[in-house]
């Protein structure tokens, strides 16, 4: 059965702090939560602070920022333009 990637959630990322203090690696992190052992290397690996130190706080600050990101538009301005005065006169997308 194919598993489908969820993003890690606040409360997932809480254990992983808390199984990190107690000197869990990344196996038994994975195993726990019932996730690949690459999502949480991944994970700690892209939010641990300046001394290594992982701290879920930061990895949710972090993580919600990346999805706050600024997509490029997909249509030109005179797309749009040709795009609006067509659906004005009624013709469908």
């Amino acid at each position: 059965m194919i598993k489908k990637y969820t993003q890690l959630n606040s409360k997932e990322r809480w254990h992983i702090e808390l199984l990190l203090q107690e000197d869990y690696g990344n196996n038994d992190i994975a195993l726990r939560l019932g996730r690949s052992k690459s999502t949480i290397s991944r994970e700690i690996q892209r939010n641990k602070d300046s001394e290594n130190n992982y701290s879920a706080d930061r990895a949710c600050e972090v993580a919600s920022s990346r999805c706050k990101r600024i997509l490029p538009d997909k249509f030109t301005a005179p797309a749009k333009s040709i795009i609006r005065k067509k659906l004005e006169i009624g013709d469908s997308p």
